[in-house]
This record gives C-alpha cells, structure tokens and sequence, in this order.
C-alpha cells in the first residue's frame, strides 16, 4: 500500500494487530505478519505477508513453506484484500508477488497508461482521486474511498495447473543465476542467423541502436535498469547490454556491436547514442 506523505495514516495501519486475520487457502491457514513500513523515495509504503508462502522472506525464519497449488494461491490472494478495507489514507494498493512498481502514481501515469486503458491490470486499488485520473471512463465510478478499479486477481498469473508452467518465483531465480549479457549474446547469435538466411546476398540491412528503461525493474535500493540494443527494422534484436548505472548509452555503445554479425548493415543510433566515438565505430 502507497500512503503517499500521510504518516499518520501509515503508522494507524502499521499499530493494526494481524492475529485476527488468518487466511484459507484449501486445507491451510495462513497468518500474517505485521504490518512493515518503509520510506520508498517520496512515499510511504506498508507491506503485509502471509507467513511461509513468500520466497526468501527473513521474517519467517526457519519455517518451512507452504506447498500451495495455483488454485490456493489464488484464493489466498483474493482474501489478501479483505484487510484493505480496514485501512484508510492509502492512494494505490495491490496483492501480488512483486506489486510495488504498481504503485507509484508517477510509473503509472508515465509507464502504465496503456494498460491502465486496456484493463489488463488486475487487481489494482486506487484511491478516489487516482482513480478520477487515471482510470478509464469506461470503468465504474467508485463508490467509497476504496474500490477494485479493475477485475479482482485471478489467476495471479499462473496456470490453472501448476505443472504446466514453473512457478514466476521459480524462473526469476533461475533467470537470477545467468550471465545475462552471455544470454543477450547467444539470443541475439541466433535471431542473427535466422535473419541471414533470408537476406538477399549484397543487400544492405538497417539496424537500429537505442535504449529504452526497462519497466518496473526500480526497486528500493536500486534505481531503474537501462538496456542499449541493436534491432534490425523487422523486429529482431541482434544485440543487448545493461548501460552502466550513472553513466549514458554513449561508452556502451561500441560493446554492444562487438559480437553482433554487422556485415552488409548500415547502423542508425539514436541521439542519445550520439558522439564522436559512435560515429566511428557506425562508419
């Protein structure tokens, strides 16, 4: 939950005692924990985790996980939003595993639009002045201070069976363990080869170079991370880097195109790729 600047409202919420809620999820009863508060840039933001269900949560110690099927996950996560209605002062709040860049005001304005329109984000509470802004007129207007302005969750996300597909926190850490600017490399050598099979011998190919901020990838300690790719202008991404933090796409630029197959290519960067080292290594 974002309490935006209303102290008082967050510390009321964080002094609510968990004992009572016990939530089912099938043949489970889950508690809570305490509500937890934390100063997240401009915001004050309050947490609140089922006990033993959450992936590396220090607060449930040596407690073994819950072994919970896609369909408990969701019922648990439908009742995750019972307690909302006992807090007040709070502009966004949201159950999920990974929630908070869903609750910034500023992200949703300036990277959420579009799904905000389109409906496909589930689950979001908004408070009555954002949701005046920022929903669309299509949804029903609120009728107290805090409403579902969308679908309650469903799914959460997952399958109906959860042997199908692995479970979200399953490939985050799966994904955590690689060498990502190896992975970048050997996709990019792929979709490369692919495209050469179809190019037309002695025919030039445009690539394109720009960077772009990857969305929700903000977190509390840590500012958003920025990627500099090379895409040809048919769609495929022949090349990726994560820029350096507090540097520019400039000095990642040569890098980038040190592995990608440029032959036959004419190199368009854009202005924030421009320079006189980019110029050289483009010509």
């Amino acid at each position: 939950m974002n309490f935006g600047d209303d102290a008082e409202a967050a510390q009321a919420a964080a002094r609510i005692d968990p004992k009572s809620w016990v939530l089912r999820a099938g043949a489970h009863r889950i508690p809570l924990h305490r509500p937890m508060l934390a100063k997240v840039g401009s915001y004050i933001e309050l947490s609140i985790l089922p006990v033993a269900v959450s992936w590396g949560c220090g607060l449930n110690g040596s407690l073994p996980r819950f072994q919970l099927t896609a369909a408990e996950l969701t019922e648990l996560g439908h009742q995750l939003y019972k307690p909302l209605a006992q807090f007040h002062g709070y502009a966004a709040a949201k159950v999920g595993w990974d929630p908070e860049s869903l609750l910034d005001p500023a992200e949703l304005r300036c990277e959420w639009s579009d799904e905000l329109n389109d409906g496909s984000i589930h689950g979001l509470v908004l408070c009555e002045e954002l949701h005046a802004e920022l929903a669309p007129s299509a949804l029903p207007r609120p009728t107290h201070t805090h409403i579902l302005t969308i679908t309650p969750v469903g799914t959460l996300g997952f399958a109906p069976d959860p042997l199908v597909v692995p479970h979200p926190a399953t490939v985050r850490q799966l994904l955590a363990r690689l060498d990502g600017d190896a992975l970048d490399a050997a996709i990019g050598a792929f979709l490369s080869a692919q495209t050469a099979r179809t190019r037309e011998p002695d025919t030039l190919r445009p690539i394109a170079v720009n960077g772009k901020t990857v969305r929700g990838s903000r977190t509390r300690t840590s500012a958003a991370v920025s990627l500099l790719a090379a895409m040809t202008h048919s769609g495929e991404v022949l090349a990726q880097r994560q820029v350096a933090d507090k540097s520019h796409e400039i000095p990642s630029f040569a890098p980038l195109l040190d592995g990608a197959d440029l032959s036959h290519a004419v190199i368009t960067p854009s202005k924030s790729c421009a320079g006189d080292e980019t110029s050289a290594r483009a010509s």
